[in-house]
């Protein structure tokens, strides 16, 4: 199971997740694909909630 390394705002609205995934692609539904897709859904959702809340830094 991977888990996420770390997340930094590169530019205004745009953000870099490093995650211990090494290689998502794969068979249809792999652990490695599941896990980056949930790991990407989950940071999107929390920084676009941070945005909106007007909350910085």
């Amino acid at each position: 199971m991977g888990k996420i390394e770390s997340v930094i705002e590169t530019e205004p609205g745009r953000i870099r997740i490093a995650t211990s995934v090494v290689d998502p692609r794969g068979a249809n539904g792999c652990e490695a694909a599941i896990t980056a897709i949930a790991i990407c859904k989950s940071a999107r959702c929390s920084f676009r909630t941070k945005l909106r809340l007007g909350f910085s830094g």
